[in-house]
């Protein structure tokens, strides 16, 4: 027994000795959990009695200078301390009360610029009175937006501060004298902003805005508002005027370049009275996504590497016209500054001119020959072959998976092989999952954003572009456009490698239906890309869950393409589709559906097709834009470069 005891005391020993250091190692993962958890919650903390404090002390500041405005004493003929530029368009009923409070300022050394962009309402002949005053100034222009009206007032300000008010907002009386003394009181000040009061949340669901000066977060979204923000005129000659390009934002484009590498501060002032609740607002008109997205490229710094990532696409076949989304992921690396070779392993059915070097024969040999930091496939379908060859030449492998080849199990046999170091997958597959996977990152479909803008609508235009397969619901398209003579139906279709058979079936079907819709095959993207931009309406048809020719749906290049120029998009009440066009558009359960959908937009007004367009570029834009959406691929990509570079330096060392 003593003996038996003996035997067995090391190998219990060894097992206490692994359960204790395995129960320890699970308590230290909960504590730093719970400590990370704690520190999160204590930040949170921390920003939100900030927030208070300084709304508070807002208030204070607005309390203790507010009194009745009362108008100025009119100054000599001397150049003005601040100039004022007030653009307007079909305001007439509004303005007066935000020149008022101009007037009103207890600073009077200002001139006021009141730029008209082509109003065709009484605001002229309202503004006579005020014209009496020889610091205001009318200018009436064509109609060139809020950016190019601002940029005529800045080409005529003749003061050494610049100030902006909206024809719709007010300034509490002591705004000037405020700003005025912080910038006498220090020379080296190039920018301040006062505090706003809106009659609605603004900003943080708060009616107050005033937060100190944080570059960072100013690059993630504006919370300078213009009506309160004061410049050196001298900023315009070193960062420019306006971008006219834009249609929303250019005041937050002009806020960060003024405050990139100058220097900026909040005052201690009450500012403006802000009011949201007006018709007419460049918001209500204007869409958000576009111009935010385009904001977003100017601030992007490409990393400085001490050379060029350089990545090799496994392509199943390439270049095919009804997989671009494949070249539009490529052209969008191209710009980050990414240097890409694509070795396919098959023919293609329709070829487009690719933007990379293409190589065929071996992909151990394209390996050898291009010297790649890494290896990208995409459909998991082809990974775990292309996987292996590339684990054999010591190259980390990423993977793009797409919808219809995504299930339980083929998303396990990924995962098992041990080449793989990063998964990129829609959102929705989450649920295939069996357990969380640290490789695995969820990033959305993207479009080309130099081909899928906003544009002018033809509203009785409805487009389908599609990839000639029976589980597009092709039929339903057809039946639609004979239902609905009064609109012009256009499907857009490409030939599918190995499914060429199928572009006759289509042929017949819309002989044997008799439907009008008009039948385009391989189109150039770019062509299609300017009929995507015509259509009002984009009718994605596709064969419901529980019908023959089913195919498992990721989220549709083509839908975000639409989106982007300012469709309305009607798809199958699948619920991916669901998800993905969001308010978008609507969904449908069958043809009757369908149809009554496209029916309604006959009695929709201008501003009903209005606010749907900018919904779909909205969100297309903030949703799908291809530089936005990439940028964690991008990331992915320089850290295995960076990280298989210092393996081989440690190697060598």
């Amino acid at each position: 027994m003593k003996r038996l005891i003996a035997t067995l005391a090391s190998p219990l020993q060894r097992l206490r000795k692994f359960i204790t250091q395995r129960i320890e190692n699970e308590l230290r993962h909960e504590i730093s959990a719970l400590r990370h958890a704690l520190d999160a919650q204590q930040k949170n903390l921390d920003a939100l009695e900030q927030s208070s404090h300084e709304k508070i002390r807002a208030l204070e500041i607005i309390a203790a200078g507010s009194h009745p405005w009362q108008t100025s004493a009119r100054t000599a003929n001397t150049p003005p301390y601040f100039t004022i530029i007030l653009p307007t368009r079909n305001r007439a009923t509004l303005i007066a009360d935000a020149i008022q409070s101009v007037l009103a300022q207890t600073w009077p050394s200002w001139e006021l610029l009141i730029i008209d962009d082509g109003s065709d309402d009484d605001t002229q002949s309202r503004l006579q009175t005020f014209l009496l005053d020889p610091r205001i100034q009318y200018h009436h222009c064509d109609a060139g937006g809020v950016a190019a009206a601002r940029n005529h007032g800045l080409m005529l300000a003749q003061g050494q501060l610049i100030a902006y008010l909206d024809s719709d907002n007010a300034w509490f009386p002591g705004f000037l004298a405020g700003m005025r003394a912080e910038f006498a009181a220090d020379a080296a000040l190039d920018s301040a902003y006062a505090i706003v009061l809106s009659d609605s949340a603004i900003h943080a669901r708060s009616q107050i805005l005033w937060r100190a000066f944080d570059a960072e977060e100013l690059r993630r979204g504006n919370y300078i508002d213009l009506n309160i923000f004061v410049h050196r005129r001298e900023l315009v000659q070193r960062h420019g005027g306006f971008d006219e390009t834009l249609t929303r934002l250019s005041d937050w484009d002009l806020i960060l370049r003024y405050t990139r590498d100058e220097t900026c501060r909040r005052v201690p002032v009450a500012g403006a009275y802000y009011r949201s609740r007006v018709s007419g607002r460049i918001s209500d008109t204007r869409s958000f996504g576009d111009n935010w997205f385009r904001i977003r490229q100017k601030l992007r710094a490409l990393p400085q590497l001490p050379r060029p990532l350089k990545v090799l696409y496994a392509i199943w076949h390439y270049p095919q016209l009804s997989e671009t989304y494949i070249e539009t992921e490529i052209r969008a690396m191209l710009r980050f500054g990414v240097v890409i070779e694509v070795w396919s392993n098959d023919d293609v059915a329709v070829p487009y001119p690719p933007a990379v070097p293409v190589r065929r024969g071996d992909l151990q040999d394209a390996i050898a020959e291009f010297q790649p930091d890494l290896m990208h496939v995409h459909w998991i379908t082809s990974a775990s072959t292309y996987a292996t060859i590339a684990q054999a030449a010591g190259l980390p492998v990423t993977v793009r998976a797409h919808g219809f080849e995504v299930n339980p199990q083929t998303l396990a046999d990924l995962l098992g092989n041990r080449a793989l170091q990063r998964l990129f997958l829609f959102p929705r597959q989450r649920e295939l999952m069996a357990a969380a996977d640290s490789r695995i990152t969820f990033m959305k479909s993207v479009f080309d954003t130099e081909l899928f803008k906003p544009a002018k609508k033809n509203r009785r235009l409805v487009l389908r572009t599609v990839a000639a397969i029976p589980s597009k619901d092709i039929v339903l398209f057809l039946e639609a456009a004979k239902r609905l003579p009064e609109y012009r139906f256009v499907l857009i279709a490409c030939t599918v490698y190995k499914r060429e058979s199928y572009v006759d079936e289509i042929i017949k079907l819309k002989a044997e239906l008799n439907s009008p819709a008009e039948l385009y095959f391989d189109m150039p993207h770019a062509r299609t890309a300017e009929y995507t931009r015509e259509a009002g309406i984009f009718l994605h048809t596709a064969v419901g869950i529980d019908q023959k020719d089913h195919s498992p749906i990721g989220m549709p290049i083509s839908i975000a393409e639409a989106m982007a120029t300012g469709a309305y998009v009607i798809a199958r009440d699948d619920p991916a589709l669901c998800d993905y066009i969001g308010d978008a558009g609507d969904v449908y359960a069958d043809l009757d559906q369908a149809c009554a959908l496209i029916a309604a937009t006959r009695s929709w007004d201008e501003a009903r097709w209005r606010a749907a367009e900018i919904r779909s570029i909205d969100r297309a834009f903030l949703e799908h834009a291809d530089d936005v959406v990439l940028q964690p691929l991008h990331d992915c990509w320089l850290q295995l470069q960076h990280e298989r570079a210092s393996a081989a330096r440690a190697q060598i060392a």
